[in-house]
């Protein structure tokens, strides 16, 4: 979670193993106060775990960050997010 980038605002989700086209159905909860939450963003990395001659362990496959000020905080929310190209 940006701008604050340290343990309490960073969370991973389980790995997915043996699969390109990984389904995450998870949640993540972070506390932040609604008087502030236009000032964050959300930013999610992918990263392969696993190792392969197309993706080598520990590379970034690409990330996307989640302007909270762009979503209605009030309800939950399921959406599909490109991933930017990491150089």
């Amino acid at each position: 979670m940006t701008p604050d980038r340290n343990k309490e605002t960073k969370q991973k989700t389980q790995v997915i193993k043996n699969t390109c086209n990984p389904i995450f159905d998870e949640s993540l909860e972070f506390d932040v106060n609604m008087s502030e939450v236009s000032n964050y963003a959300l930013e999610v990395t992918v990263i392969s775990k696993s190792g392969s001659m197309m993706f080598p362990r520990g590379k970034i496959l690409g990330k996307a960050v989640i302007e909270l000020s762009q979503l209605d905080l009030s309800k939950a929310a399921t959406e599909w997010y490109d991933l930017d190209a990491l150089e």
